[in-house]
């Protein structure tokens, strides 16, 4: 079955399995009133609002060459 999840990093909102071992680290659940467990993944939510996403250090990518 899939659950809905918020991702705390990004805010994007999706479904993934519900034995997905990110659930209550990087993923936290959405309501589960509102997003009942499914049998098939629906349609992502992406958080428009990059204000809301939480700042992380990131190494930039090494150029290839």
């Amino acid at each position: 079955m899939y659950v809905r999840v918020k991702d705390k990093r990004t805010g994007h909102e999706f479904d993934v399995l519900s034995t997905d071992n990110r659930i209550g680290g990087a993923f936290q659940l959405v309501d589960k009133a509102s997003y009942p467990d499914s049998p098939h993944p629906r349609a992502a939510k992406h958080n428009p609002l990059p204000s809301t996403v939480k700042r992380e250090s990131v190494k930039p990518e090494k150029d290839v060459k």
